[in-house]
């Protein structure tokens, strides 16, 4: 049941961060002129779910290993895994024919490329996604025991990483050139948000003894 509630409660909050990102930026990065929001309705689509996807790997095994201790590292390639997927999905949730992208002649790939042209596409996906999940420790973002419910500092870690790979990577997102920044900024916030969390103990108040002369 919390679970469940997390996932859906992860729905309305990715929702509204996709609002957010179709209210303040165009694709392009041209704030002058603006296309119908009809005409973007399937670039922020495939955003809404690819936030979604990203938020939903980070919350089923985030209660899993809320109550436990576990190696990092296993933690870690278990997301790349995942990440990985995710970065698939989302490829497919953008309009990107899956395996067959070397077959669209109009797509250009900006800067140098560090795949072969016929997986370029779903390279870059893939391999940013996985990264991304595997740089962050997310599984303290959802930790019922975390030291406060939200905290700003995931989504710096997050946007950080998130820029850094972009520069190597640039997932091509209809979306926009900032949109893959925008999911893993917004699934740390999310999984945060709608995560359980207990507040620490108060730590017990030390006696203090007087020496008497």
């Amino acid at each position: 049941m919390e679970l469940s509630w997390s996932l859906a409660l992860s729905c309305l909050f990715v929702a509204l961060g996709t609002a957010v990102y179709a209210a303040i930026s165009t694709p392009g990065g041209d704030f002058y002129s603006m296309r119908p929001l009809t005409e973007r309705l399937p670039e922020l689509a495939g955003l809404f779910l690819a936030s979604l996807a990203a938020c939903w790997v980070v919350l089923i095994p985030g209660k899993i290993w809320t109550e436990q201790l576990g190696d990092s590292w296993t933690r870690r390639l278990v997301m790349l895994a995942l990440g990985g997927l995710v970065g698939l999905f989302a490829c497919w949730a953008d309009g990107w024919p899956v395996g067959q992208t070397w077959r669209l002649e109009e797509v250009r790939v900006e800067g140098p490329s560090l795949f072969p042209r016929g997986v370029t596409v779903e390279a870059t996906y893939v391999c940013y996604y996985a990264l991304g999940f595997f740089v962050l420790r997310w599984w303290r973002m959802t930790s019922r025991r975390r030291s406060v419910r939200f905290s700003f500092l995931p989504l710096l870690g997050a946007g950080f990483w998130a820029a850094v790979l972009w520069l190597l990577l640039r997932p091509l997102h209809p979306a926009g050139h900032a949109a893959g920044i925008v999911v893993l900024v917004l699934t740390a916030a999310v999984v945060q948000l709608v995560s359980p969390w207990e507040e620490p103990p108060a730590m017990p108040a030390r006696r203090v003894r007087y020496r008497h002369a």
